[in-house]
């Protein structure tokens, strides 16, 4: 569905930004339930960053053409599996 691309790391440690091409014709769905189309050879990128306390644990952003997506948190949280959790 996706290929891995590429990883950026964000100033002073706090995450990374993870790049991966669809492969084929996708959709991903977003917080609200809405569809997002994106098209094979499309970049989608996910910002996995360490939550300062109080929170704990790490936040996924998944962002395509520049829009944030959909959020998800969790203290086990990988750049493919926030991917995996929107895809439609």
């Amino acid at each position: 569905m996706v290929k891995f691309v590429e990883v950026r790391p964000y100033e002073g440690r706090r995450g990374h930004r993870f790049t991966f091409q669809a492969e084929r014709d996708l959709f991903l769905r977003g917080d609200e339930g809405h569809l997002v189309f994106v098209p094979k050879g499309k970049r989608v990128e996910v910002s996995l960053i360490r939550l300062s306390p109080p929170l704990e644990g790490l936040e996924a952003a998944v962002i395509y053409n520049g829009t944030f997506i959909a959020i998800r948190r969790g203290l086990i949280m990988t750049a493919e599996k926030a991917l995996s959790e929107t895809l439609a």
